[in-house]
């Protein structure tokens, strides 16, 4: 046999899809409030409580506005530390335009942990939801982080004396005269699994978002509604809200996974496509109080975060008659870098490059 010592490249069957040369999701957000201004962005799916593309942007300029008179500036890292919830989007648009660089954390972290985050992010700041204020002061406590740089999604019971991201908005600012976003600067730092020892810091830039939410929307369907259910500090979440940013769907925000109100979510708003990770697929296979709901509506299942089993797939064929299409990405790709379609699928495989993706497969002992 003859072997080859030239690199294979594998390109993507899709073609390339444009990336502008000012490339930032602020930019996308900026034409639907212009455009569509009055349509739902982002919906609670426990109170249904939503915002428009107006009213994401209009509070997203006024926490700019507020955070830079509260002493962030471009550059600054900042730990979000929430779970999801209407507000999450809007803080992390603003410290992009802003030019700060957003790193968020799970929610379940203990202040230990969330400790650990921040020294290695080199955060000066922390914005965390309310629920979790507590834990965000031991930390900052624990890297000498000011307590005027803690700042929550929500009002603390009694005097806490911290500044609340409400409080900010509510000063109704106007936007300071800012320079264009640098599509080359980070705006995004979120931290990996750890699969090969403590988790890392993963810089990711303005650019590196728009693109990975352009190349999914180029192959995604049209729908009215996408659920995030995800953790929006995993970037697959993340990913998420740039894609429905980027094709102008609305969101469907629900703070955790919990059977009830995921299995309502999706009653409800007549879901075409759910996206979950290898636990929910296994509720949505074998779970009695599935059958209480109608589900109808689903024509297809996403799947990634981890690979799925066959017997899995197919027991999700055999109760609902649709397929689970699973992809492949990794925090340093900013999301995803695979895709499936219903036509062109294999079960247990993870689809076929994204468009503008190349990919080699590379002996690590050799090099070839």
């Amino acid at each position: 046999f003859v072997y080859s010592t030239m690199p294979i490249i594998f390109k993507s069957p899709y073609p390339d899809v444009s990336i502008p040369e000012d490339a930032a999701i602020w930019n996308k957000l900026e034409q639907h409030a212009r455009e569509n201004g009055d349509m739902a962005a982002f919906v609670c799916g426990m109170s249904e409580r939503s915002l428009s593309f107006a009213q994401v942007l209009e509070m997203a300029q006024f926490l700019v506005a507020g955070l830079l008179a509260s002493g962030i500036k471009k550059g600054d890292v900042v730990v979000l530390h929430s779970f999801n919830c209407l507000e999450y989007p809007v803080v992390f648009l603003a410290l992009n335009r802003l030019g700060a660089v957003c790193s968020p954390s799970s929610p379940l972290f203990n202040s230990e942990e969330l400790a650990d985050q921040m020294r290695s992010a080199k955060a000066s700041a922390v914005i965390s939801h309310v629920a979790f204020a507590e834990v965000a002061v031991q930390a900052s406590a624990l890297t000498g982080v000011s307590l005027e740089r803690v700042f929550t999604l929500g009002h603390p019971k009694g005097a806490s004396g911290l500044q609340t991201i409400e409080a900010l908005m509510a000063l109704k600012l106007p936007l300071p005269a800012l320079p264009a976003m640098n599509p080359h600067d980070v705006v995004l730092l979120p931290f990996s699994s750890g699969t090969t020892g403590r988790p890392k810091g993963v810089e990711l830039t303005a650019r590196a978002m728009y693109a990975c939410g352009a190349r999914v929307a180029a192959l995604e369907r049209d729908a009215a509604y996408m659920l995030a259910v995800l953790p929006f500090f995993h970037i697959a979440a993340t990913m998420i809200f740039h894609v429905t940013i980027f094709k102008r769907i609305t969101t469907i925000v629900l703070p955790r996974f919990e059977p009830g109100s995921f299995l309502r979510a999706v009653e409800k708003y007549r879901l075409d496509t759910v996206n979950v990770v290898p636990p929910i697929v296994q509720f949505l296979a074998k779970h009695p109080l599935v059958d209480k709901f109608d589900l109808s509506a689903i024509n297809r299942l996403g799947s990634g975060a981890a690979p799925l089993g066959h017997e899995l797939v197919q027991a999700i064929r055999s109760r609902f008659g649709v397929p689970v299409l699973q992809s492949y990405g990794m925090t340093e790709l900013a999301g995803t870098a695979t895709h499936s379609s219903e036509t062109v699928f294999r079960d247990g495989a993870v689809g076929q490059l994204l468009p503008n993706t190349e990919l080699r497969v590379r002996c690590l002992d050799t090099d070839v």
